[in-house]
């Protein structure tokens, strides 16, 4: 939270909303920073598979980082770390190769361009196709959930509040006719809806069957598998959370199953950070097309099966996924907790208005009638404390005694602490 005091506000808002969008578009996300992350990230996946690299004169390198190591590791160390690999006889192939070469040599060759992307239907099928080497992309997935501005996150303090409760005010309630712009929900996304493609600028480098099957998606075409395909091989889309808390010690039951689609694997990461601070027993399926080890319908049936609640993030992505494949894994996960409705809690929370989603998925199978089902806000474009709230109402509802009383009713939200 900032508090800032000014003698008067004459032009700061447009000089907030002009600094942030500049900074998000030539900085944070422009094309140019963006492809040497992915560099990097596709470089340190590969050695991260490589654990006989410690026996190559890599045995300093660590991929995981204390606070004084974080606070060492700059560009100089990325820089050398890369220099190493590139003069070493590790042997990458692919993409790792050609990325250690970019980055060493500065000199890349390569072009961006903006494909549409909504997230895709993410199925497995014919998916085990290979994306072409010297081929990179970004889909956002770290940045699905960041926005130019949160609302209550700047706070103004003055004389002329004095009056008002708390002697300060949130700046997009006193700002006039920028209260709107900043009350509504911003992108930082340079292009919402659309990925980066990195491709050589050399079109003899972009032949192949491979290279065909991306310019036909590119252009529209349905083509199978290559949405699952990005979405599985995400290089910025990490499982960088802990998805399984059941058996750790000190962390309080029922055991908690999320239920989501890949698409919004950035605000389950925001999630279960507030159920790891809770110390609550909560798990995840790892992967787009669900579960460790089984077929994936499969994976995603026991996952119910074995939950003590279930915490179901429906989205219109979510709809999606279970309305285009019935015998999916999400449509496993509906009609599993259809099942339980009566025996365990099922708690809703909403990416976006839950007015939007009132027809697209089974309420009333799920024990929910009448009202539309949801615990605190629209999470799409939430600030933290919006999380928190919103997971600390889900778990009242769950820890309630009457949380598994026969044929569930609409969830009422349970007062917060704050009132």
């Amino acid at each position: 939270m900032n508090h800032i005091r000014f003698p008067r506000l004459n032009n700061f808002p447009e000089r907030l909303l002009a600094t942030r969008a500049q900074l998000w578009s030539t900085v944070y996300l422009s094309p140019e920073n963006r492809f040497r992350v992915i560099l990097l990230r596709t470089v340190l996946r590969e050695m991260r598979k490589r654990p006989a690299l410690r026996n190559k004169g890599f045995e300093d390198v660590s991929f995981e980082l204390d606070a004084d190591s974080f606070l060492t590791f700059d560009d100089a160390k990325i820089d050398a770390l890369i220099d190493r690999l590139a003069s070493s006889q590790v042997g990458f192939n692919g993409n790792a190769a050609q990325a250690i070469k970019i980055l060493s040599s500065g000199n890349s060759q390569y072009e961006y361009r903006w494909v549409r992307f909504d997230g895709g239907q993410g199925t497995a099928a014919n998916s085990d196709k290979p994306l072409p080497d010297q081929f990179y992309y970004d889909l956002y997935s770290d940045y699905e959930q960041h926005s130019l501005y949160d609302q209550g996150t700047i706070r103004v303090a003055g004389s002329r509040y004095k009056a008002l409760k708390g002697d300060t005010i949130n700046l997009e309630e006193c700002v006039g006719p920028f209260s709107a712009v900043l009350k509504a929900p911003w992108s930082a996304h340079p292009m919402p809806d659309h990925m980066t493609w990195f491709q050589p600028r050399d079109p003899r480098y972009r032949s192949g069957s491979a290279w065909t099957a991306l310019d036909q998606f590119a252009s529209g075409t349905d083509v199978p598998g290559v949405s699952g395909r990005l979405l599985a091989n995400d290089p910025m889309a990490n499982i960088d959370f802990v998805i399984d808390t059941r058996q750790q010690a000190g962390f309080r039951k029922p055991d908690i199953f999320i239920s989501f689609c890949w698409e919004d694997l950035s605000m389950v990461r925001r999630i279960v950070r507030v159920l790891h601070q809770r110390k609550r027993c909560y798990y995840v399926l790892s992967g787009p097309y669900a579960g460790l080890g089984g077929a994936p319908v499969k994976n995603s049936r026991e996952a119910v099966q074995n939950a003590d609640a279930v915490i179901l993030l429906y989205s219109e992505r979510y709809a999606k996924r279970y309305h285009e494949s019935q015998s999916g894994p999400i449509a496993g996960e509906i009609m599993e907790m259809t099942k339980i409705v009566g025996k365990k809690p099922i708690v809703p929370l909403s990416m976006e208005s839950a007015q939007d989603l009132k027809e697209k998925l089974p309420w009333a199978d799920l024990g929910f009638i009448g009202e539309i089902p949801m615990v605190g806000k629209a999470l799409r474009q939430a600030s933290d404390r919006d999380i928190q709230e919103a997971i600390d109402n889900a778990l009242a509802y769950i820890d309630r005694p009457s949380a598994g009383e026969p044929r569930q009713r609409v969830l009422k939200k349970p007062k917060s602490k704050r009132q």
